[in-house]
């Protein structure tokens, strides 16, 4: 008996390795468009495709374990199959993760002298979630049906989170230019005071003499 479930314990059938291996292209056609689209990189994309080798390599060894299974009839290989499919599917979403990751900690630092609160309702509560994401513990060792859903849903809030980032940005530049505008008339208003004080008192001792 053939299971449609790789998390049991029960020896996975080729509809569970079709539906495991098209769930995996899936993750990587996503996260790879994402990087790609957001980062723009060459027409080439031999700088692209090096980020999800651990995705490829997954994939080229579900293929191995399928044609294994096919010349010598072995049923476990279909199951280590399925298997490396997880880890692409895993694998690929973590790649998009970690990109997002990286650009939501340089939108932090590129802002962190303005109240990025003022301008996205509910900015503490993003940041809470992003510090949570950073630290999930699940890897690819463990990465059964259950941690790659997670894994999905992590890159897709990510990927929201960042959207309302980069359409905060315009606004927070204003915001931004606005302060350095202020700190400019500040700093120059407190000089002229500094400067004027430091000419009365010499007007004072010159005409003490």
């Amino acid at each position: 008996m053939t299971s449609q479930n790789p998390d049991n314990h029960e020896t996975p059938g080729l509809q569970s390795f079709a539906e495991a291996f098209f769930r995996a292209e899936e993750a990587v056609k996503k996260a790879e468009s994402t990087v790609r689209l957001e980062q723009e990189f060459p027409d080439d994309d031999y700088c692209l495709s090096g980020l999800f080798v651990p995705a490829v390599n997954e994939l080229r060894y579900a293929g191995w374990h399928i044609a294994k299974y096919i010349d010598e009839k072995d049923p476990s290989s279909i199951g280590k199959a399925v298997s490396h499919c997880l880890r692409a599917e895993y694998d690929a979403y973590d790649c998009g993760i970690q990109f997002f990751l990286g650009e939501c900690r340089s939108f932090q630092i590129d802002y962190k002298r303005i109240p990025i609160s003022s301008v996205i309702p509910g900015y503490n509560d993003i940041v809470v979630k992003l510090n949570q994401i950073a630290q999930n513990p699940a890897t690819r060792d463990n990465a059964a049906n259950r941690v790659v859903s997670l894994k999905k849903e992590e890159f897709e809030s990510l990927a929201d989170i960042y959207t309302v980032f980069q359409a905060a940005r315009d606004e927070l530049n204003k915001i931004g230019k606005n302060n350095s505008r202020k700190n400019f008339w500040l700093v120059l208003s407190v000089a002229v005071s500094v400067v004027s004080a430091v000419a009365a008192v010499a007007t004072f001792f010159c005409a003490c003499r």
